[in-house]
């Protein structure tokens, strides 16, 4: 119960912190100078890549969309940008766990502050494949007879202070639906990143998140880098996971091209 409610204090510090912060950096005009948008819409990030996922798979995610006809393939992501608004992806990993999976990313939004993107996914969670996916991922999962389908979707809103400070959240619902006798359920998260960006193409990240919100399935807080060169990406993290009662350990880590 004690680190239960430690984690989820830090989730609600990390909420109130940035939105005072917001308040103030909206107040003084921050980013007037420091951002612009193209004639397409697109955010431009001025010394600083900006992200398009967060490092703890499923629930985390940022509003920005990538400009059109550019790729990234990495160890948490494979995507392709098919126009300035939609990009499809794959998480090579979930292979790994047997579970196809494919998503799409809609940007609903963006200015030179705020950006806004729907994600949707299908992911199939092959036979006995649900206990293995769902101790790295998500909530319990166990399906020894049948394939369970889970399609998440999310909406994300990243908020940029200034070039050196940014705010994404994601709310998300990760629905189950099974071909067997196991329960079809939609799991509610929310998760919180808050990205420092000390100096050119270094970036530090504290993480935190609920998923299954009311009822606290899963908890988890954490801190990560990063480094954005002009062609790959390298990120690595280590977080803490409560869960039915037990805080597990979890180191992860992402490389990946930006092509």
């Amino acid at each position: 119960m004690v680190v239960r409610n430690t984690l989820v204090s830090i989730l609600a510090c990390l909420f109130l912190t940035t939105s005072v912060l917001a308040e103030v950096s909206s107040s003084n005009n921050f980013n007037s100078s420091l951002e612009h948008t193209d004639s397409m819409g697109n955010m431009q990030n001025k010394g600083q890549s900006l992200i398009y996922n967060g490092l703890y798979p499923l629930a985390e995610g940022t509003g920005y969309v990538a400009k059109e006809y550019s790729m990234q393939a990495a160890w948490n992501e494979l995507a392709y940008s098919l126009t300035n608004r939609f990009t499809i992806s794959t998480q090579p990993v979930l292979f790994v766990y047997r579970t196809p999976n494919v998503s799409l990313k809609t940007k609903l939004f963006q200015n030179s502050q705020h950006a806004i993107a729907l994600n949707t996914g299908f992911n199939v969670l092959l036979q006995n494949s649900g206990e293995l996916f769902s101790k790295h991922y998500t909530t319990e999962i166990k399906n020894p007879n049948a394939n369970v389908f889970v399609l998440p979707v999310g909406l994300s809103h990243s908020y940029r202070f200034n070039q050196y400070l940014d705010f994404h959240h994601t709310f998300s619902s990760l629905n189950q639906f099974a071909e067997d006798d196991i329960e079809n359920k939609a799991t509610l998260a929310y998760s919180a990143i808050l990205q420092m960006n000390v100096v050119k193409n270094h970036s530090l990240f504290f993480h935190g998140g609920d998923v299954g919100l009311a009822n606290n399935e899963v908890l988890y807080s954490g801190a990560s880098y990063r480094y954005t060169g002009k062609t790959f990406f390298t990120q690595i993290g280590y977080f803490l996971r409560y869960r039915n009662g037990v805080t597990e350990k979890l180191p992860l880590f992402d490389l990946g091209f930006i092509l």
